[in-house]
């Protein structure tokens, strides 16, 4: 009897703690709400807030058609924010968590543009264009990644430069 009393407390205990969870809707909302004030202003504090909404939905709702896109929007104020290093995990855990992703190929494409731009690391950004090309032959930015490789490392002066010599 004291076993049984004491399971029905801890299931009306993890109902309460269940309950008192937002739903998706709700985080959805306030993603939302978030989303339309960094319209209105760059403010880094706000994006910062952004991409921890996203983040902490992903975390809540792993499996919600909606996480691998938020995980995609985290990514990219990352990039704004110069903040490579996260966004680079953003997109590889869009990469290994949710193959089936529709934006897949522009995962892989920001991920290399993230360790050109950002991180500067311009051997990953060859290798990730590379991968990008190679997995995905016939998208439409294929021709921007093999642009990429091609300028790689290049400033603007030495790009410009080149147009002469071709």
């Amino acid at each position: 009897m004291k076993h049984t009393k004491y399971i029905l407390y801890v299931c009306s205990i993890a109902l309460m703690c269940a309950a008192c969870k937002p739903s998706a809707a709700e985080k959805q909302k306030e993603i939302a709400r978030l989303e339309e004030s960094t319209y209105e202003v760059y403010d880094t504090t706000l994006l910062n807030q952004l991409t921890t909404a996203y983040k902490d939905y992903v975390k809540t709702f792993p499996q919600d058609s909606l996480s691998a896109e938020y995980l995609l929007r985290a990514g990219s104020i990352n990039i704004k924010l110069g903040k490579g290093g996260e966004a680079i995990q953003n997109f590889d855990r869009i990469i290994n968590y949710y193959p089936n992703f529709a934006k897949l190929p522009e995962v892989y494409y920001y991920k290399a543009y993230t360790y050109e731009a950002v991180i500067f690391d311009l051997a990953q950004a060859r290798a990730g264009y590379t991968e990008f090309i190679n997995r995905f032959p016939e998208h439409p930015m294929v021709t921007d990644a093999q642009l990429s490789i091609k300028y790689l490392g290049m400033t603007p002066e030495e790009i410009v430069a080149s147009f002469d010599q071709e």
